[in-house]
């Protein structure tokens, strides 16, 4: 008995050996040369035109009114803004005051920042289009105020940009009640569901994202710029010509068709 087991055994690992040695290998991936290179680019132009960026309408204002916070903490929470939201942000210096907030000229909607005492942590006038955020009251522990800063940033920014409410337990828009519960959040992030709203109120108000797309694309939906070289010239003749034999279609009156 012990023979034919074994036997068997060594016959499955023959077999398994043979199967692995007849197993087709990946094919190996060969390094392209520059010329190869420069020949696919080339074609890529012929087809397609290469990448074009059509700039979007209005913008969102940023308006730094403390020195409390730098410049390197509110680009940091900006930054996670500018991935998720394509548009315009304009960060600048300038004041606020109760019953005198205003959008700053050319902005469509704006967040202030502000390091008042007498201020609530956040106030939102979102008719006006504008949200408030108060970093004086962050203040009570400065090693988490970078922290603090962030979420307390996306939850002013999200609801004041029509971002209102989110279902996930660990987005910055959770109740808080008081500084400690900002500690306890564990992310500073925008989730899917408040962008949602966001980008629905930002088209609602006038403000469009940065849309990137083909020349050949572009010309197709009607908003290319002058072509700049061969392959752009080639595209926009192809799609500006008209047709040799276009189309008819005749209509009798009679018929009403």
């Amino acid at each position: 008995m012990k023979k034919i087991m074994v036997m068997v055994a060594v016959l499955l690992a023959a077999m398994t050996g043979f199967s692995e040695a007849t197993k087709p290998g990946k094919p190996v991936k060969q390094k392209l040369t520059p010329e190869e290179r420069a020949e696919r680019r080339r074609l890529a132009m012929e087809r397609t035109g290469g990448l074009i960026e059509k700039k979007g309408i209005g913008s969102i204002a940023i308006v730094n009114c403390q020195s409390v916070i730098g410049k390197e903490t509110i680009e940091e929470a900006l930054e996670g803004f500018k991935r998720v939201v394509h548009v315009e942000i304009r960060v600048m210096q300038g004041a606020f005051a109760m019953g005198e907030a205003r959008i700053p000229e050319g902005s469509n909607m704006a967040v202030f920042i502000v390091d008042d005492p007498s201020l609530p942590m956040s106030l939102v006038a979102m008719e006006e289009r504008w949200g408030m955020m108060n970093v004086a009251q962050l203040k009570s522990d400065a090693g988490k105020l970078p922290a603090r800063f962030k979420k307390q940033f996306v939850r002013v920014s999200s609801i004041a940009l029509g971002g209102y409410v989110s279902q996930f337990k660990g987005s910055p828009l959770q109740p808080v009640k008081e500084i400690k519960d900002l500690d306890s959040i564990v992310a500073d992030g925008y989730t899917f569901d408040v962008l949602t709203g966001v980008n629905r109120a930002l088209t609602e108000f006038g403000v469009t994202p940065l849309k990137r797309t083909t020349y050949k694309k572009a010309c197709e939906e009607g908003w290319a710029p002058a072509p700049t070289n061969e392959f752009q010239k080639a595209i926009w003749d192809r799609t500006h010509t008209p047709p040799k034999s276009p189309m008819t279609i005749e209509f009798d009156p009679k018929k009403g068709k």
